[in-house]
């Protein structure tokens, strides 16, 4: 046996049951760390491994506050045994590596990192059964309520007027929600939240929208005066493009992952101009988006990011993204997380990485090709591509951003006056974007007057114009480093004359 599996052998005189604190595992499943569309996209997977059509996200809400918000389907639902065990926490009868579904903690995990209340009814071949969590039951010690059948029919009746539940469906809502409150106007709220969950849910499963016909759908009702509004279906969000800025690609790279294992890497370069909604998705900085597209059954379990292998926000390589499907088999390497929100990558893995090939290709060269679109697209550009944001004031970052263009795609840059050596007057750090200004100086540049957060507009902003190919430079040759330190040398002896 290897080293790494053996236990530690001693004489067993017995055994014994010791059951977990009901209170503190409840508190720590509950304290997982979902976001709310994480959250309903854990619901979401339910329902599509219930092979449902139609899934409607619905918020319940009166003139003061949301109260409560309901996932409905026309899945195959559930009887009553299937619903005992989808309620138990860790759970997994029937579950297959073909289900989005893993640990058997979604439903339970999900739901009360949002609410103190967990109702499930289902209909299955005609019958409807119910089951109600409640945050108090759970800390008693497990004790799960069971919905009068009657009851629970009426209730997912009501609800079928968009989704179709007469044979088979389910509804799964939360009540007492831990942060929808009354502080916001109830219609502020909806849409806000209906922007995120159109973003997250259109990306996480936008291989189901484009391919298998599911439609998840958006609403909203107030059952004091019977208003519905806010309809809307989600749209896929593909991050991938349709039109490759380079020829030749979707390259795809090969490795030996575990065993008789291979992983394909598919990867792409965005065009730097590229205005699909794909791209963009739902805005931000754009080189948050790129690496790892990975993806578990179809569904995205990782939107991005590099897991290591480089700077998640380098943005000379922002147009590069990879799509990686992860067989169920390799979850005990990978392992994702219970939120399906990253995975983890071995270190071996990555360092091999570098060197998977397709064809003549590396890995490695892919990341050029990107940088190198990258890099020509920059010099093509009109703006800098520095936008300052600390420093100065938020009013002069905006007027520079108006005249420069705001393509969400600048370098930020920050100004700071902080201790240097007195033969320096500015200091260079391109890792933190940061311009850095000797503090010693500093009364002579404000030729005396007191100094403030925005102070010395004019003397930062032609520093960063002097220095603005240096903020971007990876590699820091000798002839750089002589000519910064010939301008520190002129800015010393320039405002030593001022003193």
């Amino acid at each position: 046996m290897p080293r790494e599996m053996r236990a530690l052998s001693l004489e067993v005189k017995g055994t014994k049951t010791i059951l977990p604190d009901a209170e503190g595992v409840f508190d720590a499943i509950a304290r997982i760390g979902y976001e709310f569309e994480h959250a309903v996209a854990d619901l979401v997977d339910n329902s599509i491994d219930a092979g449902a059509a139609n899934v409607l996200v619905r918020f319940l809400y009166d003139r003061d506050a949301v109260y409560s918000v309901a996932v409905i389907d026309d899945g195959q639902g559930m009887d009553s045994a299937r619903m005992d065990d989808a309620m138990a926490f860790g759970g997994r009868t029937g579950r297959s590596n073909a289900d989005l579904g893993k640990y058997g903690m979604g439903l339970k995990a999900a739901s009360f990192s949002q609410c103190d209340v967990l109702t499930v009814v289902s209909r299955q071949r005609g019958r409807t059964a119910g089951r109600r969590w409640t945050a108090e039951n759970v800390r008693k010690g497990w004790v799960c309520e069971s919905i009068a059948a009657g009851g629970a029919e009426r209730y997912l009746a009501a609800n079928a007027d968009r989704v179709k539940t007469s044979e088979h469906g389910t509804l799964v809502q939360w009540d007492c929600l831990h942060a929808m409150g009354n502080l916001i106007k109830p219609s502020v709220l909806i849409e806000a939240r209906f922007r995120e969950l159109s973003g997250h849910l259109g990306l996480v499963f936008h291989r189901f929208l484009e391919s298998v016909g599911l439609r998840i759908g958006l609403d909203a009702v107030n059952p004091d005066d019977r208003t519905r509004g806010f309809p809307q279906n989600i749209k896929p969000l593909n991050p991938f493009p349709r039109q490759e800025a380079v020829s030749g690609y979707p390259k795809t790279y090969r490795l030996q992952a575990s065993g008789a294992v291979e992983l394909e890497f598919d990867t792409h370069i965005w065009r730097r101009n590229a205005t699909e909604a794909g791209f963009r998705l739902g805005g931000g900085r754009l080189a948050k988006r790129q690496g790892f597209y990975i993806y578990r059954n179809q569904r995205l379990i990782q939107p991005g990011g590099w897991n290591g292998l480089r700077s998640d926000t380098e943005v000379h390589t922002s147009l590069a993204r990879v799509g990686v499907d992860l067989p169920p088999a390799l979850d005990s390497i990978f392992k994702p997380t219970v939120q399906k929100s990253s995975v983890t990558m071995p270190l071996n893995f990555l360092k091999s990485l570098r060197a998977a090939r397709s064809g003549e290709s590396t890995f490695n060269d892919y990341l050029l090709d990107a940088e190198r679109v990258y890099r020509a697209a920059d010099a093509r550009r009109t703006s800098h591509g520095l936008v300052p944001t600390e420093g100065i004031t938020k009013e002069l970052t905006a007027r520079f951003r108006r005249i420069l263009g705001n393509t969400g795609e600048e370098a930020e840059i920050c100004f700071e006056w902080t201790k240097l050596a007195d033969d320096e007057f500015f200091r260079v750090d391109p890792d933190n974007k940061t311009l850095e200004l000797n503090a010693t100086y500093r009364r002579a540049v404000l030729f005396g007057s007191k100094g403030s957060s925005g102070d010395a507009p004019l003397v930062k902003t032609l520093l960063m114009l002097l220095c603005k190919d240096d903020m971007s430079r990876v590699n820091r040759v000798e002839k750089y480093e002589k000519r910064l330190r010939v301008y520190n040398r002129l800015l010393v002896e320039a405002v030593k004359s001022q003193l």
